[in-house]
């Protein structure tokens, strides 16, 4: 079980390490994973944010369009590309900001956008 509070993800606390939904996992780290939810994770996701300039234009306005929870689909009518360019898209903004999946793209332009407009 994962909870968070209000300010999304700056303060992770997990009950089981192996739970570790958000793919930066707790047994990694050895204080466990009271370290890892409020330290570690943190470090994690500042890590991968700092790497957003390393996107081009284009992979940039899909990584945007992920923090609103945009479908592939969506993203391919409102950018008028194919979902496969879209796919292309995402595995490519994975592999540059050094994170696994669509849920972590997505949790990473969330903090991003958050980040920018001053909520967290």
């Amino acid at each position: 079980m994962i909870e968070a509070n209000s300010h999304a993800f700056d303060k992770i606390e997990l009950s089981d390490p192996r739970t570790d939904d958000c793919g930066f996992c707790a047994r990694e780290h050895p204080a466990g994973p009271k370290v890892a939810g409020e330290t570690a994770l943190n470090v994690r996701w500042s890590q991968a944010i700092s790497e957003v300039d390393k996107l081009t234009r284009r992979e940039f306005e899909v990584f945007l369009l992920m923090a609103e929870g945009s479908s592939n689909l969506d993203i391919a009518h409102n950018l008028t590309i194919s979902e496969r360019t879209v796919r292309a898209h995402l595995s490519s903004i994975a592999e540059k900001l050094g994170i696994d999946s669509r849920m972590q793209i997505s949790l990473a332009a969330y903090i991003y956008m958050a980040r920018k407009e001053g909520i967290l």
